[in-house]
């Protein structure tokens, strides 16, 4: 036997430099907390959907009419509930404005946008555009196909 076949190669071992392992753990805790408050939203988002239509009734209350929000309205929310912070208010927001009935109300011709105490919002905020229009039509006959 020669040299070459009774030598051992070394075994390599790769050394994670300590800042990964704390970015890596930093990024565990981070997802932990996320899942945490996503939990905690699906618990509680019948009851902040019913405190904030409590609090405004003509944008979030269940009505025969349902009205299209202003663009931006969740930096009204935010104002004017300080005591939510701005994640749970935007996924108010988003639960609100993906809803069926929303949806049709935003399809409709001649649609105009809302703020909080139910008065049309004004300038751009007000109007709803041909694309959102469009595009209110298509997620709703994509829901139909289903």
């Amino acid at each position: 036997m020669n040299d070459q076949t009774t030598r051992r190669r070394p075994i390599l071992t790769l050394k994670l430099p300590s800042t990964t392992t704390e970015a890596r753990l930093q990024e565990v805790a981070q997802q932990a907390a996320r899942q945490k408050r996503l939990g905690a939203w699906k618990a509680s988002r019948d009851d902040i959907m019913a405190d904030l239509a409590a609090r405004f009734p003509a944008a979030f209350g269940k009505r025969s009419k349902i009205l299209p929000l202003a663009r931006g309205i969740h930096r009204a929310l935010a104002e004017a509930c300080p005591d939510l912070d701005l994640w749970t208010i935007k996924q108010a927001c988003q639960r609100r404005t993906t809803w069926a009935p929303y949806l049709e109300a935003l399809a409709a011709d001649g649609s105009t946008r809302y703020l909080l105490d139910g008065s049309p919002a004004p300038g751009d905020r007000g109007t709803v555009t041909d694309d959102e229009r469009q595009h209110a039509q298509r997620l709703l006959k994509r829901r139909v196909k289903k």
